[in-house]
């Protein structure tokens, strides 16, 4: 889960660079089609925020697996 935070942090902050890039006027830029087409529709902070939200909830779904796994495992099984 640790490795899911950091890479959506730094995967975050070069999207930002990039788009940052973008609007101060270069062309060479590149980054993931569903980034730059919530960037046109939406703007710049949407387009940046897009991939930190997908690995909240990335996280958030690791965290309910991880529980419910950790659930099990203390409740011992029934013998029939």
């Amino acid at each position: 889960m640790w490795i899911t935070g950091v890479g959506t942090a730094l995967l975050g902050a070069w999207i930002a660079y990039d788009l940052m890039r973008f609007e101060s006027g270069a062309r060479d830029v590149r980054v993931w089609f569903a980034v730059a087409d919530i960037y046109e529709s939406f703007g710049f902070w949407p387009g940046v925020l897009f991939v930190p939200a997908l690995g909240a909830l990335g996280l958030l779904a690791l965290g309910w697996k991880l529980r419910s796994v950790r659930q099990r495992i203390r409740q011992p099984t029934k013998a029939q």
